[in-house]
């Protein structure tokens, strides 16, 4: 059984890996993979104002397969503890 993975996203949404990022976490989810992704420090503007078109179709694509796009939250940390995580 594979642990959870954490996908925290840090990078500002103009960064060229952000789209990169969001890529990883769909091809997570495809390959049948828990993920959360959680935004934290400038990528936490996705959720503040629309998303540049390239990285439109990736948080789609995520929204679509039940996945929530949510910012960091200190709570969040015990839950996380037993996760892989994949910092970006």
């Amino acid at each position: 059984m594979s642990l959870p993975v954490l996908v925290l996203l840090r990078l500002p949404p103009d960064h060229p890996r952000t789209a990169q990022a969001l890529r990883a976490a769909v091809g997570y989810l495809a390959a049948g993979l828990e993920v959360t992704v959680l935004l934290d420090g400038p990528a936490a503007a996705l959720l503040e104002r629309p998303a540049p078109q390239s990285l439109r179709r990736h948080l789609e694509t995520l929204r679509a397969l039940g996945q929530q796009v949510r910012a960091l939250s200190l709570t969040d940390l015990p839950r996380f503890a037993r996760c892989r995580v994949v910092p970006w």
